[in-house]
Order: structure tokens, then sequence, then C-alpha cells
């Protein structure tokens, strides 16, 4: 178990050089791994899109967008205001960090997709996983806005009466 950490940790530093940004995507991974079974999400999944939904998030812009069209090639799921998101390239982080998943492990599950995905801006009909995706990424220990902390306090509260 602790190698298998370590290799999906030393997957991340190939990727990501920030220490700020590794310590992030390690908190995502092991607090959605941490409250999973509070939100019916299954511990190994909500650890794999915590840690690895922001894979991509340091590459260049000409890059993320090679690895968007990639991804869009394969027909895996549909990327809702694509060409919106083409005019910021860092709104296809999300997309790129599947792409390189996909490059990485081969088959990945449609949910984990799907949910590393849409976690930069959400989006309708999401699945409770990809909910789960996007307000992990927002309320991250780490992050430093008082927000943050709100929206994590709230999440994580166990006595709450219904759930996402």
């Amino acid at each position: 178990m602790e190698a298998e950490i370590e290799n999906d940790i030393q997957l991340v530093k190939k990727y990501i050089k920030s220490k700020y940004r590794l310590l992030h995507c390690v908190s995502t991974g092991e607090n959605m791994a941490r409250y999973s079974s509070l939100f019916s999400i299954d511990y190994n999944t909500a650890y794999f899109c915590g840690l690895y939904h922001d894979l991509a998030k340091e590459l260049p812009a000409e890059e993320m967008l090679k690895l968007t069209d990639s991804f869009i090639s394969r027909n895996i799921l549909p990327i809702a205001y694509l060409d919106f998101k083409r005019e910021t390239p860092a709104l296809l982080h999300g997309v790129a960090s599947a792409e390189l998943l996909i490059r990485e492990f081969g088959s990945i599950p449609k949910d984990r997709i799907a949910a590393i995905c849409t976690h930069t801006l959400g989006g309708q009909r999401l699945s409770r996983l990809a909910k789960y995706m996007f307000m992990f990424d927002f309320c991250e220990p780490y992050r430093q806005y008082k927000e943050a902390r709100k929206v994590f306090n709230i999440l994580i509260k166990e006595d709450r009466k219904s759930v996402v």
C-alpha cells in the first residue's frame, strides 16, 4: 500500500513542480478519501480523483490545448462551452489532466474522467462524484481564503440532514 501511494505521488511530481500545487493535490486526494463515506463515494475513486485532478495545471497553454484536442478525439464525453474554454486554456486543465491519465494508466472509468474534466467550472447534471470533486477542489484545507474554510466545515459536518 505504501509503495502504491509513493508511485501515485511520483506520478503527480512528474507533472506538478510547485510545492503548493503538490500539497493541494495530495491534500485533496487524502481529504476526499477521508470523507468519501459521508457522500457514498468509493474511497479509492475519491482518492484517485482528488490526487490527479490538477495533473495538467502547470503545463503551458499550448500543451493543454493539444491534450484537450487529443481527449476530444477519443469521444469519451462532450466538453461543455469548449470554444469559451479555449479562449482561457487554464479552464481546460481538467480535460488535459484526464488525457494525461488515460495516457499514463490506459483505461480510466468514465465517472472518474467526468469528475476530473468538470472540476474547474462544474456543470449541469453532474454525478455525485463530480459534485464532490468540484466542492473539494474549492475547499481543500490548504486553500487560503475564508470562504473555502466555511465550505469545508459545512461539507464535512457529519450531522447534516442531506448530502450533496
